[in-house]
Order: structure tokens, then C-alpha cells, then sequence
């Protein structure tokens, strides 16, 4: 029988953030794309931790914190499929940003005499807003984009509420167990 040999070229490109355990046998590209991500994630979850901070009758999330640097499967690259633009990036927050950009950049469709509308501009999207702040929320559930994360757990939400149902959530559940019933 014979030995199986390792390609020699073949390379392993392994996450050191810690607590991860991403690796990629692909290219450097996945792992660069997947740290971005992590910086990004990063970013919420101090957003997370200022939220929580402002709230000063909370107690934090009693989820366990070792899956807090696990991050979701991060695409091949962020494509933006605003009608005839379709860049890509590797940085999502640069994603995210482009994308919001659009959402800046909308125009206003007449809808009758007094009334005016925002079109989505997103790839088989027919929606339309009163304006272009609800453009730019509702371009989140195209892009998936979240915007605070639990400083504990790591969990991603797209708003603030959520996170905060999030941290409600296992205070309640905390105190739950030490009821008498």
C-alpha cells in the first residue's frame, strides 16, 4: 500500500483570531476576506458593549463567550446588485458603505400630483419609500448587514432593539432558574 503524499504546494491558511479555527485550503483571499469580517465584527461588538453601557439595568448576556469570535461563512466576495453597478469587495464594511451610498444618492419618482416615492434600485426589487433613510434600512435585508453585536456571545443583530430583546432575553432566562416554584 502506498502512502498518500501531501502536495507540497499545497498551503493552509489558517485564522489566529482567537477562539476561531477558520481555515481555508483555497487561497489566501478567503482568509483575508474572513479577517476583514473579523475586524468588522469587532466594530459591532463594541457598539454592542456602549449599548449595554447606556442601559445601566442590564446585566450582560450569560451566553457562552468562546463562540464570541465565530463569525458566519463569509461569501466569495460582497457583490453590490444596485442596477447597473455590481462592485465587489472583500471588506464588508466597505460593502456596506458603498452600498449606503446608493441609498444617499436616490431619487425622488413623482406618484401622482403631491406625492413622491424612493425606488429600491436592488436587482429584481420593486419596492418604494417616503424616503432615503428607509431606503438605507431596507437595503440591510438585501445586504444582510448588521450593526451591533453582543460583546459576550458575539451574536449579530440588525438593529438595536434586537439586541437588546437579545440581552432582556437571558436576564430573564438568569433569573428563571433561581425562581421557586
Amino acid at each position: 500500500e502506498e502512502e498518500e503524499e501531501e502536495d507540497p504546494l499545497e498551503e493552509e491558511f489558517s485564522c489566529l483570531w482567537q477562539e476561531c479555527g477558520f481555515c481555508s485550503m483555497d487561497s489566501s483571499a478567503d482568509l483575508i476576506r474572513h479577517v476583514y469580517f473579523h475586524c468588522y465584527h469587532t466594530k459591532l461588538k463594541q457598539w454592542g458593549l456602549q449599548a449595554l453601557q447606556s442601559q445601566a439595568n442590564l446585566s450582560p448576556c450569560i451566553l457562552d463567550f468562546q463562540s464570541r469570535n465565530i463569525i458566519p461563512d463569509i461569501p466569495d466576495h460582497f457583490l453590490c446588485l444596485w442596477e447597473h453597478c455590481e462592485s465587489s469587495f472583500d471588506n464588508p464594511e466597505w460593502f456596506y458603505r458603498h452600498v449606503e451610498a446608493h441609498s444617499l444618492c436616490c431619487e425622488y419618482q413623482a406618484i401622482g400630483k403631491d406625492n413622491h416615492v424612493v425606488l429600491c434600485g436592488w436587482k429584481g426589487c420593486t419596492c418604494t419609500f417616503k424616503d432615503c433613510r428607509k431606503l438605507r434600512e431596507h437595503l440591510r435585508s438585501h445586504t444582510q448587514e448588521k450593526v451591533v453585536a453582543c460583546p459576550t456571545c458575539g451574536g449579530m443583530f440588525a438593529n438595536n432593539t434586537k439586541f437588546l430583546d437579545h440581552i432582556r432575553r437571558q436576564t430573564s432566562l438568569d433569573q428563571q432558574r433561581f425562581q421557586c416554584s
